[in-house]
């Protein structure tokens, strides 16, 4: 399973590897990414972090898009 220090998926293949599982880590990342949020906005009244992660409107729909 791909973790935070984990080698690179090319290596992990190299190494023999058929496929390589991220779990839980994308849903993990995304709290991280929301607590940051929620402590800016707490500690400094700014939204830097939004801005830096935000995925716009359009970019959002067209995933639903056939």
């Amino acid at each position: 399973m791909a973790l935070p220090g984990a080698p690179a998926a090319a290596e992990l293949f190299a190494a023999g590897a058929a496929r390589v599982s991220i779990g839980q880590m994308a849903m993990l990342a995304t709290l991280g990414s929301l607590k940051r949020i929620g402590e800016e906005l707490y500690q400094h009244g700014t939204w830097g972090a939004i801005e830096n992660t935000f995925y716009g409107f359009a970019e959002a729909e067209a995933l639903f898009s056939r």
